[in-house]
């Protein structure tokens, strides 16, 4: 039995010591037993408090909450003033002690109704309020009303930076970003707000988060008020700055995009940096339709390009690898000159190339592929185009005329969602198997590998670098981009 160590005396002769903790594992008959226990007990010596807070909880769990009720107020009704203080922190510690145990087990529903109690006991308790939202969130229950019920917003905007757990802003987070609306992104702020020495790992959790968000899901203007957010907590952070361009971007705010990569490029600190602000800058005016504006910036692209491949940095980080990669997309927007502009390629994606270093530790992998058929190639397809894009349109036809009897076809799907209709007709229903991932390029060079791919072809060229890193792993024997961008 988990006890207040507030209370003067403990019983540990009891039939079982799970009743805190373990209630929900054992039988309506033991939890009977449970709950004659403590009535006896309580009726032995009326002092021992801890008896009522645990005969309160087997009550609850027993849904008998009236009674419940009556066991707690039973305790609390002769105490007054500093002392009924006392005790109710004393019950508030059990009920979250059960709470927690329930969670684990675990057993949502109870866990859910033991936080109800303790919010009527407590309705200023803010960590309860948190987990209440990382339940709620966890049984898709979590709504803009009970919110609004928790006074969550105002809790959290009078609470010190520091005061509450990391960890558990951030899953509440989380949970907050499944309901989509004003409320919870105002909450959310806040959360955001509260975080001081995790800020920026909570940060970069919702940056990923906006990304799927946009790409994935197409809630764009979600997205793009998830990464506004984290711009007014975190002004110069490339991560967020990067994110805004590219949503801004995507979604024709063509005057928000040029800030946003103009203000990338100004707080870059390296060479590396500037340049992937240089190609940001690039593309938020051609995506506006602005080839004049970006004439300049195409000269000090390839200015910086140049000091770059001189320099030949080593040791970049794993988010400079990719943005140097992909940084020199629009070289065939700009010049039409094969010779120079593959010249500039090469000698980047050398500096990528010499600089990647992945390694996968623990190679987890679906166990779904099928036998290797005798005298039968393995072809694997990677991308992010799987779907209603140019790209998509024209391999569909590829897939489907595959010679079945010579090849086994395998589709790695990258940020495609799982629902689309396009993607389920012309791919995955027409190939031996189809993954999809979500990011975590690690995970998919262990599938690769597991699969045994013969052949792998990339259909995204140097326009994600996701795609790029799992190439540049080497994964399968033998390798081929085709058809994305320039590919051959």
């Amino acid at each position: 039995m988990q006890v207040s160590t507030s209370s003067p005396k403990i019983i540990n002769s009891q039939p079982t010591d799970e009743i805190a903790g373990d209630a929900a594992m054992i039988s309506s008959d033991e939890l009977s037993q449970q709950i004659e226990f403590y009535e006896a007990a309580i009726a032995a010596d009326e002092t021992i408090i801890d008896n009522y807070w645990h005969l309160g909880v087997a009550y609850v769990l027993a849904d008998r909450e009236d009674d419940a009720q009556a066991a707690w107020f039973a305790a609390l009704g002769d105490a007054d003033g500093a002392e009924i203080d006392l005790l109710t922190q004393d019950l508030v510690t059990v009920l979250e002690q059960s709470a927690n145990s329930q969670a684990e087990l675990p057993n949502l529903d109870n866990a859910w109704l033991i936080r109800q109690h303790l919010w009527t006991l407590a309705p200023d308790h803010l960590e309860n309020i948190l987990k209440s939202i990382i339940l709620a969130g966890k049984m898709e229950q979590l709504t803009s009303e009970a919110l609004a019920e928790w006074e969550v917003e105002e809790l959290l905007s009078n609470a010190e930076i520091g005061s509450v757990d990391g960890e558990l802003l951030e899953d509440a987070t989380l949970a907050l970003m499944r309901v989509r609306t004003p409320r919870s992104l105002k909450t959310i702020e806040y959360c955001l707000g509260l975080t001081k020495s995790n800020r920026e790992m909570a940060i970069e959790i919702i940056v990923k988060s906006a990304f799927h968000v946009f790409h994935v899901e197409g809630e764009v203007e979600f997205a793009i008020m998830l990464g506004e957010i984290c711009q007014r907590l975190a002004p110069d952070s490339l991560s967020v700055l990067k994110l805004l361009a590219g949503l801004y971007s995507g979604s024709g705010l063509h005057a928000q995009a040029k800030i946003a990569a103009g203000h990338y490029y100004q707080v870059a600190p390296t060479d590396i940096d500037q340049l992937f602000g240089s190609y940001l800058i690039q593309r938020a005016y051609f995506s506006a339709g602005d080839s004049n504006g970006s004439l300049d910036r195409v000269a000090n692209y390839r200015q910086l390009a140049a000091k770059v491949i001189e320099l030949s940095p080593q040791n970049l980080t794993s988010s400079q690898r990719q943005e140097l990669l992909i940084s020199s997309f629009f070289f065939a927007y700009t010049q039409d000159n094969p010779r120079t502009n593959k010249t500039f390629q090469n000698q980047l994606a050398r500096i990528y190339q010499n600089n990647v270093r992945l390694a996968v530790a623990t190679p987890e992998f679906s166990d779904l592929f099928p036998p290797k058929k005798v005298g039968c190639l393995r072809i694997g397809y990677v991308g992010s185009t799987f779907k209603m894009h140019s790209v998509g349109w024209l391999s569909r036809w590829l897939i489907q005329h595959h010679d079945r009897e010579s090849f086994q076809i395998f589709v790695y799907n990258i940020n495609v969602s799982k629902e689309d209709g396009f993607n389920h007709h012309w791919f995955r229903d027409k190939t031996d198997i189809s993954y999809y991932f979500d990011g975590k390029p690690s995970l998919i060079i262990a599938q690769i590998k597991a699969d045994e791919i013969d052949i792998l072809i990339d259909l995204d060229s140097m326009t994600l670098d996701l795609t790029c890193l799992i190439m540049a792993s080497k994964p399968a024997p033998v390798q081929v981009s085709w058809l994305g961008w320039d590919s051959t």
